[in-house]
């Protein structure tokens, strides 16, 4: 590097810190290769990155010419230049640059796992696993697999590293191999060195996005009692989620639907109502439809027609209102379901007139989305009409559902379901 070179990086850099003075000190000597990637490793090590990326830059170019391509220096340097990259989220070149630097150590070391190389491919894994999508998710995968027991029997099981591999490790199970008792081993272990470490947990962020994880594997799991367990520690950590990737909602709506599939259905509506409210009053809201289902579910099983009933008729009018708006140009896509689980919740209040009327509805909509709807399902749905209709005095339209019924069966019979609804059938004519 040239004296003028020295000058004009002397006069750029401030007096602030000690890693500029040691600059202004050694640009007055002159400095080689070596000199150019030291500094910019202070620099780096300061969080000055856009100091410390020229550095590198002229230490790697001296360096390759000093020691050809294939050298342990050169593939230092590009270490250090693929982490500024990552570090300022330039994903795509940081792994093109550990890509060729770990050719460099493979080409050195052969099938020897040294430091170098464990350290390497930990990078690289990151990398990877911050692409999330396609072959580097399987790339990442493989390597953590690999690295984990290697870095534990080198650094041991509460190096902070390990158990950010490990995380990363189970949240590849969780969403993109779908093996949920993996994943939830993966977040158990962490979990368990986090709380042995002795740290304040409220004021690490991955401990609570791990407990969120873990409930979350453990609901996909079926595991509904660690999940109610893992969702509420999550509750305590409320005033520290701001600085997290959690919503204390989702958290929220988590908790219910276990509580839910666990059939402590009025628990379970405690948190749904709470979510209700929050919605109509936030900017940014948490899909009212699907809470709005689940307190239906709820007040169903709690035999709370009349207000299960309610909720259903509020998703209907929130569809209505944005169809009336042109929010939505076509009919959400399941709307039919909610318009024939009313039709099923009304006629258990003898509300028959109703109940045929959302039948109806909920059977249009679905013929015109389908051509083929399921036979069973279909027969289900004319048979309550025809009840409907029936204890209504409606004894023709009862016969008309029911000869429809039986004529769906005739292609694809259910012998017990024909028989009954013969029977059925000479009832209504009689009446």
């Amino acid at each position: 590097i040239s004296e003028e070179q020295h000058e004009n990086t002397a006069m750029d850099l401030t007096s602030n810190s000690d890693t500029d003075r040691t600059v202004k000190r050694r640009t007055s000597f002159g400095f080689d290769a070596a000199d150019g990637y030291k500094i910019g490793v202070a620099y780096m090590q300061n969080n000055h990155l856009e100091k410390a990326e020229p550095y590198f830059e002229k230490a790697l170019s001296a360096k390759v010419a000093l020691y050809g391509e294939t050298n342990i220096e050169v593939a230092r340097v590009m270490e250090c230049l693929g982490d500024i990259k990552f570090r300022n989220g330039a994903l795509m070149d940081s792994l093109e640059i550990f890509r060729k630097a770990h050719s460099i150590l493979k080409a050195i070391y052969m099938d020897e796992e040294g430091d170098d190389m464990l350290k390497l491919e930990s990078k690289l894994a990151n990398v990877l696993f911050d692409l999330g999508f396609g072959d580097y998710c399987e790339e990442a995968y493989k390597l953590y697999t690999k690295l984990i027991p290697l870095k534990r029997r080198q650094c041991g099981i509460d190096d902070d590293h390990i158990s950010r591999m490990v995380f990363n490790l189970g949240k590849l199970n969780l969403s993109k191999k779908k093996m949920y008792t993996d994943a939830l081993a993966c977040f158990k272990e962490v979990l368990e060195t986090k709380r042995d470490s002795g740290t304040d947990n409220a004021k690490d962020d991955m401990f609570i996005s791990v407990l969120f994880h873990a409930g979350t594997a453990s609901e996909k799991s079926g595991q509904n009692n660690d999940a109610e367990k893992f969702y509420r520690e999550l509750l305590l950590f409320k005033d520290d989620l701001d600085n997290t990737d959690i919503d204390m909602d989702v958290v929220m709506y988590n908790l219910g639907c276990v509580l839910l599939a666990s059939e402590k259905f009025a628990e379970s509506l405690v948190y749904f109502t709470k979510l209700n409210f929050s919605a109509k009053q936030k900017v940014k809201k948490f899909p009212r439809r699907k809470i709005l289902e689940k307190i239906g579910k709820a007040h169903t099983h709690l035999n709370n027609y009349e207000d299960a009933i309610d909720a259903y008729e509020e998703i209907i009018s929130q569809h209505d209102q944005k169809l009336s708006e042109k929010k939505s140009k076509n009919e959400v896509h399941d709307i039919d379901k909610v318009y024939i689980t009313l039709g099923h919740l009304l006629a258990k209040i003898d509300r028959n007139d109703d109940a045929v009327q959302k039948f109806a509805k909920g059977l249009d909509i679905k013929f015109k989305k389908v051509n083929y709807v399921d036979t069973e399902e279909l027969v289900n749905i004319n048979n309550s009409i025809a009840v409907c209709c029936f204890k209504g005095g409606f004894y023709k339209n009862a016969l008309k559902a029911c000869e429809v019924s039986l004529e769906t069966l005739e292609n694809n019979p259910m012998t017990v379901e024909c028989e009954r609804l013969k029977v059925g059938t000479f009832i209504v004519m009689g009446s």
